[in-house]
């Protein structure tokens, strides 16, 4: 190994902690704003994803949690458990609920985990792009750092996938 090639692995190696350091502390902001929090932390369930998903649709629609409980006909007890519940909520529940936020009955089982996502790119690979643009979890700039976080480890791996800059400058 080149002296060159230590330093460059020095430097990824920081932007990575620092990035993930950022990330941390926006979502335990994010969390805090959107949420009770216990200690500081809340706990994710089984269902985390889902729940999160609910509450951003909910809050879209305007809709209070009374609201959302009358309609879906799933009590607020259960829709509140979503998000820390050990077990995954009945496949019932998953769909009154997406039925009524209008979401897809299979994305809302896949963030239910009541079944497994499907594979990124039919060879089963997933397309680590796609997964962060897609993923609810994220705000625009969390997103964007993660992205630019794939795009330094594909550069040092000398790998080039579709928002590398090897691919974008057509070098390798």
């Amino acid at each position: 190994m080149t002296k060159h090639d230590g330093a460059t692995r020095d430097i990824v190696a920081h932007h990575v902690a620092r990035c993930a350091s950022i990330l941390d502390a926006t979502v335990v902001k994010a969390e805090h704003r959107a949420t009770t929090c216990y200690m500081g932390t809340p706990e994710r369930g089984a269902a985390y994803a889902l729940w999160l998903e609910v509450e951003r649709r909910r809050l879209d629609m305007k809709l209070n949690k009374v609201e959302l409980a009358e309609l879906s006909g799933v009590s607020r007890g259960t829709i509140d458990r979503l998000k820390s519940g050990k077990q995954p909520p009945e496949q019932k529940t998953v769909h009154a609920l997406a039925r009524v936020l209008h979401i897809d009955q299979v994305h809302a089982e896949v963030l239910a985990g009541l079944r497994p996502p499907a594979p990124g790119n039919g060879q089963g690979e997933i397309d680590v792009r796609a997964a962060i643009q897609a993923s609810p979890v994220y705000t625009e700039r969390q997103r964007q750092m993660l992205l630019s976080l794939v795009d330094m480890f594909e550069e040092a791996n000398g790998q080039t996938g579709p928002g590398s800059q090897a691919a974008a400058t057509g070098s390798e």
